[in-house]
């Protein structure tokens, strides 16, 4: 925040939180804890909103609408989960790449989601691939 400012402390217990992701419109902001637990957030009130387990912990992206999180499993399984709810809605696996500079090949903390700006793709990238992008 431009003040400098602390707002809100969102409190995660004794969890470590992997990656976060805020919604643009409605100001929502989404946690991977402990790579194994996606949570939604008020921005504006500092409560929890929902908790689902079985995040993943590798990646993280939200459409700026709201609509829509994904996040990233290590084995390269991408979820689609319900941002207002929480329910998760399908998954993926991405094409792993034969070859990345740690030599270990696969996904991981190399690969990357963003969603397009209307929310209707999501987009992946990983480390040498040269698999097209995949898009959900």
């Amino acid at each position: 925040m431009p003040s400098g400012r602390l707002l809100r402390r969102l409190d995660v217990g004794d969890g470590t939180v992997d990656a976060l992701a805020l919604s643009e419109k409605n100001r929502y902001l989404y946690a991977d804890v402990d790579g194994r637990t996606l949570t939604s957030w008020d921005t504006r009130t500092g409560t929890l909103r929902w908790r689902s387990d079985g995040s993943g912990g590798s990646g993280l992206a939200v459409d700026s609408d709201g609509r829509w999180v994904a996040t990233l499993s290590g084995d390269g399984t991408v979820w689609l989960w319900d941002a207002r709810t929480g329910d998760r809605l399908a998954d993926t696996a991405l094409p792993a790449p034969d070859f990345s500079w740690s030599g270990t090949g696969g996904t991981g903390v190399q690969s990357r989601l963003a969603f397009s700006p209307d929310g209707k793709h999501l987009w992946s990238t990983t480390e040498d691939s040269t698999s097209p992008p995949n898009a959900a």
